[in-house]
C-alpha cells in the first residue's frame, strides 16, 4: 500500500467537543420546557415582583382599567360640544332650567304635562334628544321621555312613565296607570340635547 493512499482519521478537538456538548444540553433544556411545562403554566403567580418592566409591555396594550385610581392624570378640558342646544330641565310646580347646565336654551313652561323649552338658535330641522338625569335610585315604573320640534325656537318634552300593579295580587303585574306625569327635582329631571 502506497503512503499517499492511507486516509487520514480526523480526531475533533478538545474544544470542539466542549462545543457540541454544550449546544446538545442547550437544545435538550429547551425542548424539556416545551414537553414538560404544560401550555398556560406560566403565569402571574410564578413571575417574580418586578419582573415585568415598561420595556417589556407593548404599547398601547393597557386599557383604564389596568391602572389604579389617580394613577391616570385627567386630561385637559375638551372643547364645547357640537351640540345646537342643550339643556337640563327640572319641575317643582314649575318648569326650570339649570342654567351651568345648558346652552343656547333661554327657559321652559309647562302646558299641561309637557315642558316646552324655549331656544335661542334655530333647531329647525333637528331631532331632539332626552334622557332622564337619576340621582342614584332605581326606578320602581317604567320611565320614557319624548321630544319633538315644535317651532324654530321652541321643542316639547314629555315624560311617560307607567305605575305598574297587580290588581288581582297573584304577584303579576297586569294593570298599567297614567302614564304622564312631571319630572323630578333638580337633581333629577331631564337631560335634553338638540344636535
Amino acid at each position: 500500500m502506497q503512503e499517499g493512499s492511507k486516509r487520514r482519521r480526523y480526531v475533533p478537538s478538545p474544544a470542539m467537543v466542549v462545543a457540541c456538548i454544550a449546544l446538545a444540553v442547550a437544545l435538550t433544556g429547551t425542548s424539556y420546557a416545551v414537553v414538560v411545562l404544560p401550555r398556560g403554566s406560566v403565569g402571574t403567580p410564578q413571575l417574580k415582583r418586578g419582573a415585568v418592566v415598561s420595556a417589556k409591555v407593548k404599547d398601547h396594550s393597557l386599557l383604564r382599567r389596568d391602572f389604579r385610581a389617580g394613577q391616570i392624570p385627567a386630561g385637559a378640558q375638551g372643547p364645547p360640544g357640537s351640540a345646537r342646544a342643550y339643556a337640563h330641565i327640572w319641575y317643582d310646580g314649575a318648569c326650570h332650567v339649570t342654567v351651568a347646565r345648558s346652552k343656547n336654551v333661554s327657559g321652559c313652561a309647562v302646558s299641561g304635562t309637557t315642558y316646552i323649552v324655549a331656544t335661542t338658535v334655530d333647531i329647525s330641522n333637528s331631532f331632539p334628544l332626552c334622557g332622564f338625569n337619576s340621582n342614584g335610585g332605581i326606578p320602581t315604573r317604567p320611565e320614557i321621555c319624548m321630544t319633538r320640534t315644535l317651532t324654530a325656537n321652541t321643542l316639547e318634552v314629555r315624560e311617560l312613565d307607567y305605575p305598574l300593579s297587580d290588581t288581582d295580587a297573584d304577584g303579576e303585574i297586569n294593570a298599567y296607570g297614567s302614564p304622564i306625569t312631571h319630572i323630578g327635582g333638580a337633581t333629577t329631571g331631564i337631560n335634553v340635547v338638540v344636535p
